[in-house]
């Protein structure tokens, strides 16, 4: 930037547009005692008891905890060494829907797509009836918190994909009920191989899948939401460096989403169901 060029903020950005702003990636960072208090509620006090004792389980905490015989041994991916906002004011509105709503105009934002932060790191749990009651109990507070904030501001269903049961099931749950009209899939699941204990391979859903995930295209298209997936390979074979953060970030996603879009491509999924609506209308309608 030259040192004659002025710095604008958000605001005065979008004032020159002629065209809304939408951030299809804005994140909430989930308390993680309401979480817990509502995945009582969902599933009881055991699981909730259950999900406190697994969290030092995830790559973060055990990354972090672990010598570097151990990472090395279990071949722990590097995480993050900043993932939320240090400025005390920015790290509340990342957790306050209200405090967000009210500087979405600061920020030159007309509407927000807004996707968990916890979740991401939960979407592939191995403990599938922990993951599915994390998927629940994340939609039903998410769906609570950013009930008045509606007009600006959606949050996206996470919805769990080791079975298609339990797919339809939360996303029935997550539009019928709770009335979210967004919703975000793994992409891809990590499946055992039968016969041999310890090894497991990547199971691309809409390409050779030992399961018919036909039905939950169907029911996207039926209830008018689009499978968006918002995971990575971090911490596979591609990203999966005990050492260097960098390395396991940056591409991840994209890596992530072309395994998808090729799995759908190839898979035949556009073929199949090439009706399906790719911008939900209830977009259009609030967005003039």
């Amino acid at each position: 930037m030259s040192k004659h060029t002025k710095k604008q903020d958000g605001a005065a950005i979008r004032a020159a547009l002629k065209h809304p702003i939408i951030d299809s990636d804005a994140h909430v960072v989930e308390c993680e005692f309401a979480l817990i208090d509502t995945l009582k509620d969902v599933a009881g006090a055991a699981m909730a008891a259950r999900f406190e004792s697994a969290l030092g389980q995830h790559a973060m905490q055990r990354w972090y905890h672990a010598d570097e015989a151990t990472r090395r041994k279990q071949r722990i991916g590097r995480p993050s060494f900043w993932h939320v906002p240090a400025e005390t004011r920015d790290r509340a509105t990342a957790m306050l829907p209200g405090l967000m709503r009210e500087r979405l105009d600061e920020f030159g934002i007309d509407f927000a797509v807004v996707y968990t932060t916890l979740g991401l790191s939960f979407i592939h749990m191995t403990d599938h009836e922990m993951r599915r009651a994390l998927c629940r109990a994340l939609n039903k507070l998410n769906a609570d918190v950013f009930a008045e904030h509606r007009r600006r501001m959606t949050p996206v269903a996470l919805i769990p994909m080791h079975t298609p049961e339990a797919a339809l099931e939360e996303m029935r749950f997550a539009v019928n009920t709770l009335g979210m009209n967004a919703i975000t899939i793994s992409g891809h699941e990590w499946r055992p191989v039968a016969g041999s204990p310890g090894a497991r391979y990547i199971d691309y859903l809409a390409l050779d899948s030992e399961y018919d995930y036909d039905p939950v295209w169907q029911e996207c298209i039926k209830l008018g939401v689009v499978p968006t997936s918002h995971v990575g390979t971090y911490g596979g074979p591609t990203h999966g460096s005990i050492s260097n953060y960098t390395f396991n970030h940056a591409g991840h996603f994209a890596a992530g989403a072309d395994m998808f879009c090729r799995a759908l491509l190839l898979g035949g999924v556009p073929k199949r169901f090439p009706h399906g609506r790719l911008i939900h209308p209830w977009f259009l309608r609030h967005l003039g």
